[in-house]
């Protein structure tokens, strides 16, 4: 990546060693490079890097040696992407031979205001060249990510769904095998069974299933997420979004609970709707 000697200090990176580009280095054949942790640590391990030699490849194609002359801390320059080998190596602006280029500033003005004076200051230097975008860095990162948050809402949408499905699934079951005990209750009623115990007993039968069937079932998730968390496909999404994480306490106690409440409610109402019918219909029923 080609840099000027301000884009450190506009991108607010610290510099680890010695020192970063200066007038020294403004010249086509400089020969400095300024690299960062992870690829001073990658390559010399705990040794000094300062003064080590590197050899890259430009991008006319050509292989040339380059001293380092300093470390800076890892950053990361696009929002979107996996991080390129280039993006570990800084390379004197000087150096750089394409046509486009990237003109970043940074001040304590209105974000607006910045840009228009940007975009001025750049037609005054050349009223020919074409501004193909100009925003702020924070709409630059909201639209390289919409793609991947738009991912993630529909994941999310189709989590709910199928939670809500299951409850309503589970409702349904749970309803149904109660009414199949209409003429149960009918009878436990005439021989003097009180309200409350038959609805208690219903209660503890739907949990004794419930309680086994979610700790299953968090289990089998937590192996899943294992599994998963080596796959190709989350660590693609680790590239874009590296505070992402599959293992969510708090998505699983809310699965969890929804689906409790669901089995309780499903016990409860039903049972206590059949505990007000006479006994005498289901008794008649035999």
């Amino acid at each position: 990546m080609y840099v000027s000697p301000g884009c450190f200090g506009t991108f607010d990176i610290s510099l680890l060693y010695v020192r970063t580009f200066d007038e020294r280095d403004g010249f086509p054949d400089s020969d400095a490079v300024i690299i960062t942790e992870s690829l001073a640590k990658l390559y010399w391990k705990e040794s000094n890097p300062l003064n080590r030699n590197i050899f890259i490849e430009k991008s006319d194609g050509k292989w040339k040696t380059f001293t380092v002359i300093g470390v800076v801390k890892d950053v990361q320059m696009r929002p979107f992407g996996s991080k390129s080998f280039f993006e570990n190596i800084f390379l004197p602006f000087s150096q750089n031979s394409s046509n486009e280029i990237s003109v970043i500033g940074r001040g304590g003005s209105p974000a607006p205001l910045i840009l228009d004076k940007l975009q001025r200051l750049v037609y005054d230097l050349d009223d020919n060249v074409v501004i193909s975008t100009n925003s702020t860095m924070r709409q630059y990162g909201e639209r390289q990510l919409y793609i991947i948050k738009a991912l993630i809402a529909v994941f999310a949408i189709l989590g709910f769904s199928g939670l809500l499905l299951t409850s309503i699934g589970i409702y349904g079951l749970i309803s149904y095998s109660i009414a199949q005990r209409r003429n149960e209750i009918g009878i436990r009623m005439a021989v003097g069974a009180q309200r409350k115990d038959i609805v208690m007993m219903f209660l503890g039968e739907g949990l004794k299933v419930i309680i086994p069937g979610l700790l299953i079932g968090n289990i089998g998730a937590a192996l899943i997420i294992q599994i998963l968390s080596k796959s190709r496909a989350v660590w693609f999404i680790y590239q874009f979004i590296p505070q992402f994480s599959l293992w969510e306490p708090l998505i699983f106690i809310c699965a969890s609970a929804i689906i409790g409440l669901t089995t309780i409610f499903a016990c409860y109402m039903p049972t206590l709707k059949m505990t007000f019918e006479n006994p005498m219909t289901a008794i008649k029923q035999l």
